[in-house]
């Protein structure tokens, strides 16, 4: 008779579903092998279960992947429970792999390629530990972090998505939603991309996007810098390229847009300012100094009271940025008791443009 499987064995087999990529899914893996030597079953059944689990991926479907088809109700319900809470879940399927595997050979069962080294592991620490409460904290984002870095760099092949970098110890998992911004999304691996550290800098930083059709998007403000072999090589070679997807996990397109209104458009408003800037400097030093210097202060700030919905982070940013940019660059008195725009810059006041910026604190 057929041994029902326990909770605990569909927890562990699903998180190595997550950590190996799909193609690796077969009963002679050594992964496979270990997982089911430790749970007592065949790899033969360990393989046939992994296929279960890929036979509920739309991104394996949308590559004509179908997995197996005799899925149980006990695989559809940790499948859909893993897609409801990933934290929860990647906490409770790290445990019990941990448990059962020991954390040596938790850690090396997802080296990268047969040859290559194990990969060293990155992982950050919130703060000083202080107490039980603290060490309880610390540990759990240490299991989030170890779960999402391996399931994310398992999906695209552990390789940056941008470059194809593969060196391990260069690649990073990034988080397309910031791991501050949503809490539901920290552990999520359709919130992920693999990215060498650089791609995954320049990604944080508002350089380069992606939109609704895959396609990676660079900043103006990168091509300021050109001519340069250096950014042409790292960033514009791949402008208008389509982004190289994982083969599953595919990331959502919500998200990705997501980061375009947070930090794309913010490195595009950015650019578009002190363009505006430049133009506006021109013209007060052509034309009535007090007109054209009024104009420039409503432009500014209808653009910062109608622009994207920023956080107050967001907003800090701007209005130091909008300080540094908003005086012109000559010298004008604009009335009997005013101080030219240049000596407020420089006395460290807020001109009226920073100040739109600062009411939205």
């Amino acid at each position: 008779m057929t041994r029902e499987w326990s909770r605990e064995e569909l927890l562990v087999t699903f998180n190595l579903y997550c950590r190996i990529p799909f193609a690796k899914t077969k009963a002679n893996n050594p992964a496979v092998t270990e997982v089911a030597k430790l749970i007592g079953r065949s790899p033969a059944a360990v393989a046939m279960k992994l296929g279960n689990f890929g036979s509920f991926d739309p991104a394996l479907k949308a590559q004509g992947i179908t997995g197996l088809v005799r899925a149980s109700k006990a695989d559809k319900a940790i499948w859909n429970e893993f897609h409801k809470n990933w934290e929860a879940l990647a906490v409770e399927s790290e445990v019990a792999s941990t448990g059962l595997l020991g954390e040596e050979s938790r850690d090396l069962e997802v080296a990268p390629e047969v040859g290559q080294r194990p990969r060293r592991k990155f992982i950050a620490v919130e703060r000083q530990i202080t107490g039980p409460t603290e060490i309880t904290r610390e540990v759990r984002v240490r299991l989030y972090q170890r779960f999402f870095r391996d399931t994310v760099l398992a999906s695209y092949g552990c390789a940056c998505c941008v470059c194809g970098n593969p060196i391990p110890e260069l690649l990073t998992a990034a988080h397309i939603v910031g791991w501050s911004e949503r809490e539901d999304l920290r552990v999520n691996p359709r919130n992920g991309l693999c990215l060498c550290a650089l791609h995954h800098a320049a990604f944080d930083s508002g350089l380069w996007a992606v939109n609704e059709s895959y396609t990676i998007l660079v900043s103006r403000y990168v091509r300021d810098y050109l001519p340069n072999v250096v950014v042409d090589f790292d960033f514009m070679q791949y402008d208008n390229r389509d982004l190289r997807l994982p083969d599953k996990f595919w990331p959502e397109k919500d998200f990705f847009e997501q980061h375009r209104k947070r930090k794309f458009q913010m490195q595009c408003w950015r650019d578009a300012l002190a363009e505006r800037h430049q133009t506006m400097s021109k013209d007060i030093s052509e034309n009535e100094p007090k007109k054209a210097w009024e104009a420039w202060k409503k432009q500014q700030s209808e653009q910062v009271e109608h622009s994207i919905p920023l956080s107050k982070q967001d907003l800090r940013g701007l209005f130091d940025f909008l300080k540094r940019k908003s005086a012109p660059p000559c010298d004008h008195t604009l009335g009997d008791n005013a101080v030219s725009a240049r000596a407020q810059a420089s006395c460290g006041q807020d001109t009226a443009v920073a100040s739109s910026t600062r009411r939205l604190l």
